[in-house]
């Protein structure tokens, strides 16, 4: 992460010129790369601007594989920027060319895209129906990351239709997969929802304990973006156990990395504060983020 931030400016130029210059694998790869940096780091115009010399530089090349790739990452800025209708049919075309490709994995992660889509509206139903379907297909692909990438998904959208031991078991199952491939960045995220399962329960010092993990797993990665929702969530069941102290200390993190990255979320955090701080009950819904996670 230390190496991105000295050389991201150097990677957009040479991206740039790559375009330019007739070396299209290298103009979409590079951004490829780059997606979960500038995810993580919220260099939101960057992104964007690398989105679209990425996805012309694919489609020169005609190149199905390096399309799909592509779609999936603007999809994933859409849902950023909260265009849910333009997310959709990046994720749409992406589904087609890799059912044309015959790749599984890709129509597997792709649903994943699309089951986090309906997630963040809140429409977990249909949801939960593409994170099964992207597990189905996960499990005849012989994938184990995308394969736990799903379970923790799956779980995700069952714990708010109200399954808690099935949400229970997908994520565990994810958490083991994920620590024997020593992945600590989706270790964490399925962390995060444990911790959201174990709060509904009301299992408070479990998911506290769960939050706390995956923030310290997120702030060693790096992952400014991802640590912000869970301190947020921290913040809730904090507040839940009847810690206000340890709470106010979470949001004011969370609404701190939030307001740097230029995000909307650090207003709703915003309020949060000042509502703790005049004895105000605090707003329960969750500071949503559009975090990469679920």
């Amino acid at each position: 992460m230390d190496w991105f931030d000295a050389e991201h400016q150097v990677l957009l130029a040479v991206t740039a010129l790559a375009a330019s210059t007739g070396f299209d694998s290298h103009a979409w790869q590079i951004p490829a790369n780059l997606v979960r940096y500038l995810y993580s780091r919220g260099h939101w115009n960057d992104w964007a601007g690398m989105q679209h010399t990425a996805l012309t530089a694919a489609e020169r090349l005609g190149d199905k594989n390096a399309q799909a790739s592509v779609l999936r990452a603007s999809g994933l800025l859409c849902l950023r920027q909260a265009t849910y209708e333009q997310a959709q049919k990046h994720f749409d075309r992406a589904l087609r060319l890799y059912r044309e490709l015959g790749d599984q994995a890709g129509q597997a992660r792709t649903y994943g895209d699309l089951s986090m889509s309906f997630s963040i509206q809140g429409r977990y139903r249909e949801a939960l129906a593409h994170s099964e379907r992207a597990l189905d297909l996960s499990r005849s692909a012989g994938h184990p990351y995308v394969h736990a990438v799903v379970l923790n998904k799956v779980g995700w959208n069952a714990a708010h239709l109200g399954d808690y031991q099935r949400a229970l078991a997908c994520c565990r199952q994810a958490l083991g997969l994920f620590q024997g491939l020593g992945n600590r960045f989706q270790e964490a995220c399925v962390r995060d929802s444990l911790g959201y399962v174990h709060g509904r329960l009301g299992h408070h010092a479990e998911s506290i304990d769960c939050y706390q993990r995956a923030s310290t797993l997120f702030r060693e990665i790096g992952s400014r973006f991802e640590l912000a929702d869970t301190l947020g969530n921290l913040g809730d069941a904090c507040e839940s156990a009847g810690r206000p102290a340890a709470a106010r200390d979470a949001w004011r993190e969370a609404f701190t990395i939030l307001n740097g990255l230029h995000h909307p979320g650090a207003a709703r955090l915003d309020a949060k504060l000042r509502q703790h701080d005049t004895g105000q009950p605090a707003n329960k819904q969750r500071a949503e983020v559009s975090c990469s996670c679920h």
